[in-house]
């Protein structure tokens, strides 16, 4: 009820924010961007007192900025093409745009990740296609040279925490690790989805035996950790297999006594 944006995306994509407790409560949930053309999530961390710090690129004029906004201007010269850079922050609840800002020029500019430092700032890593991209003075290199040039931004967010922050990037890859391997008597199996999926885990003993299964339910991309405790089971080597959706992984692991 105290989301920041509860306006539906309409034609074109907002970008979605949920605080969820498995298995089925949500806490926070709210959409951001604008109502007009494309807002692109890229990369997120959370801050100490666990507000989120988001970076993405958005074709929109109407684009959310603070008053405080670096800059609160679309740079783009036609935003059904090109894009603007923005860095955002939104409070802990949801509730609240904390900052936020564009960071473009004139044909197009895209952050890909958000690093954060010791002391409070962040690096944002993107393309930039046109000219008037903000660069200092002492820029390694002040002007395009190209159409696609990389581009590096350490960025100061008000009011962020001036100790390391958490790290939480979005994963591309789908994983699966067990450790302690060997182990006696319990281990961590651990892996990381892509995208959302019905996620089981199951042992496997050498005779293709089933010795533990536990469905997992519908999961969102993200790591996750699952504790086994094996001290039921002999010594011996076992497969472990994840299963979700149509991916799946198999890796081995002994249990010694």
């Amino acid at each position: 009820a105290n989301a920041y944006d509860q306006r539906d995306p309409g034609l074109y994509n907002k970008i979605l924010f949920c605080r969820f407790r498995p298995p089925a409560t949500i806490i926070y949930a709210t959409y951001f961007g604008s109502q007009w053309y494309w807002n692109s999530l890229k990369d997120a961390i959370i801050d100490n007192d666990e507000s989120i710090i988001f970076t993405g690129y958005t074709h929109s004029s109407y684009f959310p900025t603070t008053s405080d906004a670096f800059d609160s201007t679309f740079n783009s010269i036609d935003s059904t093409v090109f894009s603007d850079m923005f860095l955002s922050r939104l409070s802990a609840d949801l509730s609240h745009l904390d900052y936020s800002t564009y960071i473009g020029s004139t044909y197009g500019d895209i952050s890909y990740s958000l690093t954060p430092t010791d002391n409070g700032s962040v690096w944002l890593a993107g393309v930039s296609r046109g000219w008037g991209f903000p660069i200092t003075t002492d820029a390694y290199q002040p002007e395009n040279n190209g159409w696609e040039d990389a581009c590096f931004l350490s960025f100061e967010v008000p009011n962020s925490s001036s100790v390391e922050l958490q790290i939480t990037q979005f994963p591309g890859n789908f994983s699966l690790s067990v450790f302690p391997n060997p182990f006696n008597p319990s281990t961590t199996i651990s892996f990381t989805l892509p995208r959302q999926a019905q996620t089981s885990l199951e042992v496997f003993n050498v005779l293709g035996q089933a010795v533990y299964s536990v469905n997992l339910g519908q999961l969102p991309a993200g790591e996750y950790h699952h504790h086994l405790n094996a001290a039921s089971l002999p010594s011996g080597t076992y497969l472990t297999r994840l299963d979700a959706g149509e991916m799946q992984e198999v890796k081995k692991m002994a249990v010694v006594r």
